[in-house]
């Protein structure tokens, strides 16, 4: 935790850059990590992600009651507020005066690439779910560049809110 609302995750990852480009940016290899949907690669670009969680893990795990959703998969319009290929992808995450911000920053380190992610101004209310969230999501990305089938999204997810609530809340 950076302060109250923010939080930032620091991966090295297999390079090249432009391959980690593409898994932030590629709505199919963005679907195997984190969300499908559409993406304007541009400042001020529509984006819509599509998060079919229950299958990010081999075998698929079901959500749990408490986030499951009968409407289906859960949807997030954003847009994209700054795109520096293949360095820097800012997103408005949500619309209005609940939106938040997450920023993925790339850096080539040898043959390996830092992805720095940072999500700021998250709704108190959520904080453990995206602090949970995006930790088992970068872990998922790391097993699928490294070619490792993915471990349980939703077991792994709920392991990371136990052991994340004493130490920023609820």
């Amino acid at each position: 935790m950076i302060d109250r609302s923010s939080v930032r995750y620091v991966r090295l990852l297999p390079g090249p850059i432009e391959r980690i480009w593409s898994y932030l940016t590629e709505s199919d290899k963005r679907a195997k990590w984190l969300a499908a949907g559409p993406m304007e690669l541009s400042a001020g670009g529509a984006m819509t992600f599509v998060f079919r969680n229950d299958d990010l893990s081999v075998p698929p795990e079901q959500a749990p009651a408490e986030v499951r959703s009968p409407d289906g998969p859960p949807r997030l319009s954003g847009q994209v507020l700054r795109c520096e290929p293949p360095r820097l992808l800012v997103l408005q995450w949500g619309q209005g005066p609940d939106a938040s911000e997450v920023t993925f920053e790339l850096e080539p380190v040898d043959d390996q690439v830092r992805l720095v992610l940072t999500h700021r101004r998250m709704q108190e209310a959520l904080r453990l779910s995206f602090v949970s969230g995006w930790h088992v999501h970068l872990d998922t990305l790391v097993s699928v560049i490294e070619g490792a089938p993915p471990a349980g999204f939703w077991s792994r997810w709920q392991a990371l809110r136990d052991h994340y609530a004493p130490r920023i809340g609820t």
